[in-house]
This record gives structure tokens, sequence and C-alpha cells, in this order.
């Protein structure tokens, strides 16, 4: 974890040990600029607060990281399992406005450095990728939805069309995310995900409801 007064940055310990070819960060909400139900470092601008608060609280987070927040990528998230490959003519995409940024994707890719990928969660895993290899890096999104439409493999399987990235050279991380002690769902979702029934711990006291491990 980085901090600085009530700003802080954590970092995930399978990454660490690239930290001089690997830049990465998950923020909390502490540190921004952000008022009233958005306070302090909301990072999205989907939410309808002030965007020039959003930008703001863009620049501190990438500065606390020594990115520039003007070269980030971001994605219109939409729980599905679209990977997009960032070119150079990517840049900057989704850092300032909506308007350009990358339409109906939940997964970003990139080789080219000095790219940051943002993606935004609440409830949902963050998947983190990284081929030491080719020098290359993946971010996802997956909700339950993503999670069942396999969007983790399906950003592997990217990684080794766009940049001949192996399987067995790419580290993957979970991120933090809502855990199955308050994750309740129900019979909707958990007929959605055939397959997973391990997954799901009944709730007895709630006939239909169910606690799900997204990580699991």
């Amino acid at each position: 974890m980085q901090s600085n007064n009530n700003f802080s940055i954590y970092t995930l310990p399978l990454f660490n040990d690239y930290h001089t070819e690997l830049v990465h960060g998950i923020s909390t909400r502490y540190g921004g600029v952000s008022e009233g139900c958005y306070q302090s470092l909301n990072l999205a601008l989907h939410v309808n607060d002030n965007p020039d608060r959003v930008i703001e609280n863009r620049r501190l987070f990438c500065s606390q990281l020594g990115l520039n927040s003007a070269n980030t990528v971001c994605c219109e998230q939409v729980h599905g399992t679209n990977v997009h490959t960032v070119t150079q003519a990517d840049k900057g995409n989704g850092a300032f406005s909506l308007n350009d940024t990358i339409r109906d994707t939940d997964g970003l890719i990139t080789n080219i450095k000095n790219i940051p990928l943002m993606l935004f969660f609440a409830d949902c895993t963050p998947l983190l990728f990284y081929d030491p290899v080719n020098k290359a890096i993946g971010l996802s999104h997956a909700g339950w939805r993503g999670t069942v439409a396999q969007i983790g493999g399906k950003t592997v399987e990217a990684m080794l069309q766009s940049f001949g990235s192996r399987r067995e050279d790419i580290i993957a991380a979970i991120g933090p995310s809502i855990g199955q002690c308050c994750y309740e769902v129900d019979d909707f979702v958990r007929g959605k995900a055939a397959g997973y029934e391990q997954f799901f711990a009944p709730r007895a006291e709630k006939p239909g409801k169910y606690l799900l491990d997204l990580w699991g």
C-alpha cells in the first residue's frame, strides 16, 4: 500500500516483484475532491458526479503512481465479454469524456508503454493480467455475468492472439471485490450459472437466495 496523507493506493503482492517494469494500483474512496454521495475519490464519469472533480481525482490517483492521467484508456463497461486491444491510436480515449471511451467493452489489453488502462469497480471483480515475457498487460471487469461468460479466459485468449503470449507466462490476479459473506443472489442468477453450483451457498433462512463466491 502507498499512503500520502489520506490518500491510499493498494497493490497486489503477486505483481510487486515486477515493480521495475509494471505499474498498477487499486484506489479506495479516500483522498479525492468529489463531494456528497461521491465523496471523495470517485474516478467514474458515468455516475453523474461533477466531471471536473472526476478528472481531478483521476489526475491525483495517476500522479501517485507516476502516471499521466491524460494517457489513460477507459471503456464502457456493460457486463459483457468484449476485449479491446489498445493501440497508440486509443491513447487518452475516455480520459476526459465518455464521448470517446471504448464502447461495449469490459476488458482492455495492451503492450504499448505509458498507456494506463483504467476500469471501474464497485462490487464486481477486477481481473489483472501481466505477461512479463511480451511486456503486455490486461484488465477486465468481472461481475457474475462476465464471470459466467468467461471474461477472464477471453482476456487471456485476446493476449495470445494480439501479442503472442503463452498461457503459462501470464500472471493473473483477482482484485478486491464483494465477498461471499455479503453477495446475495437469487434463483435467476443461479440458473444462469450452470456448472458453477458449488460456488452458491443456499441461505436456509431465505429460500431461493444464495451467497455467491465470485472469487471461487
